[in-house]
């Protein structure tokens, strides 16, 4: 005779804390599971993952994106205050693991492996970048531009119109002076547009957070 053996747990739900329109959404399914909190928009983001990259053939872009969809020209913007703990990077000789990132990004699909966008990202070093791909489903275009020195807090802006992607920092969230980049871009409706966080390695975590975001069309 076997006896049977009935075990019991309690799970505790907790509701979303996104606003209206938001949507949370861990790319590519990373091995840590991220998270989201927000309060009177500040919005604390937690990510696992390699990077916004393809790499060999089993990995493909991850990190914790919080969007919108968008349809057409649109801008965001957000200062970035924290970004800790630096779990990626070249920690040793033969290291390949990217550095923690956190920034801004505007993505074609969120189904796509390696789908279409343009991100503009402060490395945990202090450096600025933008990433991009130009074409969803091509798995070798990693395009990437040094923009140079960040210091947090920092204010960053992606803005799409006209054809066009255009990048800009400030110190102050009203001044923001000429682009730090421009270039050619387009994406299918709908896309959509956010904060992503990523920590550069696959066995850790890290979190951002922003304050002051505001979406425009």
């Amino acid at each position: 005779m076997i006896d049977k053996v009935q075990r019991t747990c309690a799970v505790t739900v907790v509701p979303s804390t996104l606003p209206a329109a938001w949507r949370y959404d861990e790319l590519n399914r990373p091995a840590i599971p991220g998270a989201i909190l927000v309060a009177e928009n500040v919005f604390t983001l937690t990510g696992c993952g390699h990077a916004m990259t393809s790499f060999w053939e089993r990995v493909r872009d991850q990190g914790t994106f919080v969007s919108q969809p968008v349809t057409g020209d649109v801008a965001i913007s957000a200062r970035l205050t924290s970004l800790a703990p630096n779990v990626g990077g070249q920690f040793h000789k033969g290291d390949s693991r990217p550095p923690s990132v956190a920034g801004l990004m505007i993505r074609e699909s969120l189904t796509e492996k390696c789908g279409r966008y343009v991100l503009i990202q402060i490395e945990a070093s202090g450096n600025l970048v933008c990433r991009r791909r130009n074409k969803s489903g091509d798995q070798d275009d990693n395009q990437k531009k040094d923009l140079g020195k960040g210091t947090l807090p920092i204010h960053l802006k992606l803005v799409l119109a006209g054809g066009q992607a255009q990048v800009f920092t400030s110190t102050n969230g009203s001044d923001w002076g000429e682009p730090r980049m421009t270039l050619p871009t387009t994406f299918d409706a709908p896309s959509h547009v956010g904060l992503f966080v990523c920590s550069g390695n696959p066995f850790a975590s890290t979190t951002a957070i922003f304050d002051s975001v505001q979406i425009s069309p």
